[in-house]
């Protein structure tokens, strides 16, 4: 990365703002107001071995949607897979399809399709979230 301004300091650091910067310090990097397009280097974690949580992108609540979008989806992805298998040997032995079964299979595919549609259009801009979590 190239960056306009490099800092390094061997104890913490705390700009206000920080853009297009690199900042390297022996101790905290503490940004109060914003941070864009920069490159911050510190220790995670403390001396006391307590667990350390950091937190970069957007606010913790669009995390938990998009990791209750991630767990809504999951079945209906199982579910879609399944349906797939059938109406594709449907196709394959149309001597099997008793009934309208390809047709129906097809129907709950369809709904399932809009469904899986309708949660990632509620949690859309929930998925750019960086979490990660270090202890010393």
């Amino acid at each position: 990365m190239s960056a306009a301004v490099s800092m390094m300091g061997h104890g913490a650091v705390a700009p206000g703002t920080v853009e297009s910067a690199e900042i390297e310090a022996g101790g905290d990097v503490i940004v109060e107001e914003l941070c864009m397009h920069s490159e911050l280097i510190a220790v995670i974690g403390t001396p006391g071995g307590i667990k350390t949580k950091v937190q970069a992108g957007f606010h913790a609540s669009l995390q938990e949607r998009f990791e209750k979008t991630k767990s809504d989806l999951e079945p209906n992805e199982n579910e879609r897979e399944s349906l797939e298998k059938l109406v594709a040997f449907f196709r394959l032995h149309p001597e099997k399809n008793k009934g309208d079964m390809m047709e129906k299979a097809q129907h709950t595919l369809n709904k399932l399709f809009a469904n899986m549609v309708r949660l990632r259009a509620n949690s859309s801009g929930a998925a750019p979230f960086l979490s990660l979590r270090a202890a010393r």
